[in-house]
């Protein structure tokens, strides 16, 4: 019977810790058919089942990306905050891929990927790939049939768990597929234990599965738990913590300790004591659009967080008999996707590019304002994919903040209680 090589378990490739990462293995291969003259590859679709396993990819992709030179540029789109937007979409192409005229159509990326000619290969990275679903099937036909035209300067990855086969609706060449092994709890631990412990892998082992077994709960990312696990490590031993055999009792008080002291926020009192005047231009139009979106019904906002909305407030919209004053009722929470749209559209409507020369990153704000009391989060730490939140400062607060940024800023005009009376 002929003999078969098995694959190297993590375990057994952790023996070796400065030659192992996990993502390296799919990594290799993906970079290989992008830097390959002869790879005409338009799409790669990496499938895994694995969250984690996603992102430890992800991260070591991009990380590797950083040495290719001036031969490949990868940058990488987050599909969840695309928002099934075709305008979003090239907005975001046009930025990150150094497109050198402004486009606005998928024409006019075309046009500018053919003045930024071969000679460095763009490859967009689309993370958590499942969420491309949500764009019309016709900006998905034209994005993926301009890679497949122009495969020599621009090329297309997407990472998720789904195995949605683009070429079936659109008629373009199948993607090569990168299939990742499932990431299971033991292979999570044993990368723990080699990044954090490389030279004590018995102890380490044991420091990684208490923690881990303790904080799942509240911390599941893997460089989370790779940063408490550094950080609490360090205390350990000056408080004179075991190497020989683990100390449980006083490990698992300082990881707790490093937990709260990494990711906890002090709770603020009086949201309306926050000086906004010393936040970003943008970051006030963000904390209004979560005051619209935590006051306003979701069904009107159409009539004002659309392009047609002047039209549509000077139109009579009859108040249904049943309804009750949001103002009375108490903030309602929303969704990230409907906060940015309403944010996206006030940020348009009452500042110009010179107001602001960099981009909101409306994620990274959002614990920020959390810290600061302004926003609550109305949903569980484990759901990350459609987080709920809702603004907590007063009326008063909010069309104070309002007319602060422009003196044509009637904040009750797009709220639906106050324009309704209108």
């Amino acid at each position: 019977m002929p003999q078969t090589t098995k694959k190297p378990s993590v375990r057994e490739l952790s023996a070796t810790p400065e030659k192992y990462d996990f993502a390296d293995e799919y990594v290799d291969r993906i970079l290989e058919l992008l830097q390959n003259p002869c790879s005409s590859a338009a799409h790669i679709r990496v499938i895994s089942s694995s969250t984690v396993a996603q992102e430890l990819l992800v991260t070591r992709l991009m990380a590797r990306g950083e040495f290719l030179g001036d031969t490949v540029m990868l940058r990488k789109f987050d599909c969840n905050l695309l928002d099934g937007c075709g305008r979003v979409l090239l907005r975001e192409l046009y930025h990150k891929l150094e497109i050198p005229q402004e486009i606005d159509s998928f024409e006019t990326l075309c046009d500018g990927l053919d003045l930024v000619g071969n000679s460095k290969r763009r490859v967009a990275v689309f993370y958590n790939a499942d969420r491309l679903r949500r764009f019309p099937p016709n900006v998905l036909a034209m994005l993926f049939a301009i890679a497949e035209e122009k495969y020599d300067g621009f090329r297309i990855v997407t990472v998720g768990s789904s195995k949605m086969d683009y070429s079936e609706s659109f008629e373009i060449t199948s993607p090569v597929n990168i299939v990742i092994e499932n990431f299971a709890k033991d292979d999570l631990l044993d990368y723990l234990t080699v990044r954090c412990f490389p030279s004590e892998k018995s102890i380490g082992r044991d420091a990684i599965r208490t923690m881990y077994d303790t904080i799942n709960l509240h911390c599941k990312e893997p460089f989370d738990l790779e940063l408490v696990a550094k950080q609490a490590w360090g205390v350990y031993l000056k408080r004179g913590g075991s190497t020989k055999a683990l100390d449980s009792k006083l490990w698992l008080d300082v990881v707790k300790r490093q937990l709260t002291e990494l990711f906890d926020a002090p709770d603020i009192e009086d949201p309306n004591s926050v000086r906004f005047e010393n936040m970003p231009l943008l970051t006030r139009y963000l904390i209004l659009a979560s005051y619209c979106a935590s006051y306003n019904p979701v069904s009107s906002d159409p009539r004002f967080f659309t392009k047609m909305s002047a039209k549509q407030k000077k139109t009579n919209h009859p108040v249904p008999d049943n309804y009750k004053s949001a103002h009375e009722m108490g903030p309602k929470n929303f969704s990230m996707n409907r906060l940015r749209q309403m944010y996206l559209f006030l940020a348009d409507s009452f500042t110009t590019p010179s107001d602001h020369p960099e981009r909101l990153n409306i994620p990274s704000q959002i614990p920020n304002l959390v810290t600061a009391g302004v926003l609550s989060r109305h949903s569980a730490e484990s759901n990350l994919s459609d987080p709920k939140y809702c603004c907590l400062i007063s009326l008063e607060a909010a069309k104070s903040l309002a007319r602060s940024l422009n003196a044509e800023f009637d904040l009750t005009t797009f709220l639906f209680d106050f324009a309704s009376q209108n």
